[in-house]
């Protein structure tokens, strides 16, 4: 039975591909684009505002865009009445600009509130590198005077693409795939090649969060593990004066780490793959659970998750510099923090460590800020969240630097050495040797060390599931009929496979970097 009526299109709300729109006129780009046919419902339109009617079909034809003063026939699933209708409906032009504002509102999920965004690109902007990588390439490149070209680049390379990317993402509201495929089909490739990065990217990311979770849970103790040398794993090199001068002499923090989390004695090298150690693994688990639960829902999920892991950094920031400012040398580290070295600035190696630093910690080109700004409203100001979350992100790095060198300034005390000898040459000694000796000789060291663990895994599993929810987001917008309605499978599928892809980096082969 047909059934003729004139309506206005912004009075309906139509269901197409299981999604629901809004308005009529907000499904016909969408469905010029991907034009398949329905099974439910045709309907008879007269441009993009007025239907003349509609009657139950079989499955109906392709669309096909119509002149405005010819009828059009529309592929659709069903349609239902949104208030009361009109006779009348007054058609107006509708501007390209005015269309893509509407199609950013069509068939995808999108934040709670601006503020769950905000924590989640600041999440994953600020991560590990700031607390890990900014103070360990600060140490090695003068103090202070790294700030400098740091921020330089921060300027004229990191906040543009930053920019650029989220514009781009919160513009097209497609993940790293089809954004590519819009802007050129040929450059499809280029979305592909982003999710293997990320991939590469997340096996020895995760391994650096199981590693924090293993100290967190040996935290639960007494006394830490790492405070003496009375232990299984401890080897005649161990010394518990931090004052030895021996060459091949170890703190207990150092043994601990080499000996006890990640057991490298059992392999002789690289090529060496001993096996892997149960209990990292056990870790590892943790941290792909915690990944999934932050995913399996998108936004929805994630949105919640990022109002903790988002803000307990600063707050455990805040306390660590409060016990580190305390401590007996604080000032001498501090002050080798904030004395610049300007005659560094003529060595390239600084400004190349500068603009790394940059790009590691902000993230552009890894098509995570492609993802989170897709589920942005369309004229939601981008610019103004990309100049907020680079100044926090600097300011983090900038603060995290006094929480770190008032430990080394205690550290150079105690152990009667210059700052610049505290440190060895790998990078990862900052956080699981250096920072967990110092903890050791603190009253009440299971608690701070419990807190400082803590505040690793939080800083670095935002990160992670960010990185993984840039591969979900664009394999999900290229093929959203397989993925889409089971993304609580897809999701899961992709967590276990970066969980036995990022095994081999727990083995006991595995070195710190």
């Amino acid at each position: 039975m047909r059934k003729s009526v004139s309506v206005d299109a912004r009075m309906l709300r139509v269901s197409w591909k299981g999604y629901r729109y809004a308005a009529l006129e907000e499904v016909l780009p969408e469905m010029a684009e991907n034009s398949s046919g329905g099974e439910q419902a045709r309907l008879s339109c007269r441009g993009d505002s007025v239907v003349r009617g509609y009657r139950a079909l079989s499955p109906a034809a392709d669309y096909t865009p119509q002149p405005p003063d010819k009828p059009g026939l529309l592929a659709i699933d069903s349609v239902e009445l949104n208030g009361n209708t009109r006779k009348e409906s007054r058609q107006t032009p509708v501007s390209r600009i005015a269309s893509l504002r509407r199609r950013s509102s069509v068939a995808r999920d999108k934040w709670s509130n601006k503020l769950e965004f905000l924590l989640a690109v600041i999440g994953y902007a600020v991560d590990l590198g700031n607390i890990w990588r900014f103070p360990s390439i600060c140490y090695k490149h003068g103090g202070g005077a790294f700030l400098v070209p740091y921020l330089i680049m921060l300027l004229i390379g990191g906040l543009p693409m930053f920019y650029m990317e989220l514009a781009l993402g919160q513009f097209h509201r497609s993940g790293c795939i089809s954004i590519w495929r819009k802007i050129c089909p040929m450059f499809k490739g280029i979305g592909y090649g982003i999710c293997f990065i990320c991939t590469f990217i997340a096996c020895f990311y995760n391994a650096i969060i199981a590693q924090a979770v293993y100290f967190t849970f040996s935290s639960i103790a007494l006394e830490v593990p790492w405070a003496t040398c009375n232990n299984t794993w401890n080897t005649p090199n161990c010394s518990d004066s931090l004052t030895h001068t021996g060459q091949h002499l170890r703190t207990p923090s150092e043994e601990y780490f080499l000996n006890h989390v990640l057991e490298t004695q059992k392999s002789s090298g690289f090529g060496d793959f001993a096996g892997i150690k149960p209990t990292m693994a056990l870790c590892l688990a943790v941290v792909f659970l915690l990944v999934y639960f932050a995913l399996w829902k998108g936004p929805k999920s994630s949105g919640k998750m990022v109002w903790v892991t988002a803000t307990a950094p600063y707050v455990v920031l805040a306390a660590l510099l409060i016990r580190g400012v305390t401590l007996p040398g604080a000032s001498i580290g501090i002050r080798y923090y904030l004395t610049p070295d300007f005659s560094k600035l003529l060595d390239p190696a600084v400004w190349s460590a500068a603009a790394t630093q940059i790009f590691f910690s902000l993230g552009p080109g890894f098509g995570v800020l492609l993802a989170l700004s897709s589920y942005n409203e369309f004229d939601n100001n981008c610019y103004r969240d990309a100049l907020v979350t680079a100044s926090i992100n600097f300011a983090t790095s900038f603060f995290s630097g006094f929480v770190i060198f008032s430990t080394l300034g205690y550290m150079s005390v105690l152990t009667n050495k210059p700052i610049s000898e505290v440190v060895g040459d790998q990078e990862m000694s900052l956080i699981f040797i250096v920072y967990p000796q110092a903890i050791a000789t603190m009253r009440f060291s299971p608690l701070w060390g419990f807190v400082f663990f803590v505040m690793l895994i939080t800083l670095g599993i935002d990160s992670t599931f960010s990185g993984i929810e840039a591969l979900i987001t664009g394999f999900c917008d290229e093929y959203p009929r397989l993925l889409q309605r089971k993304r609580e499978i897809f999701v899961a599928v992709v967590c276990s496979m970066y969980y036995f892809g990022s095994l081999p980096a727990i083995s006991y082969v595995s070195e710190p970097n």
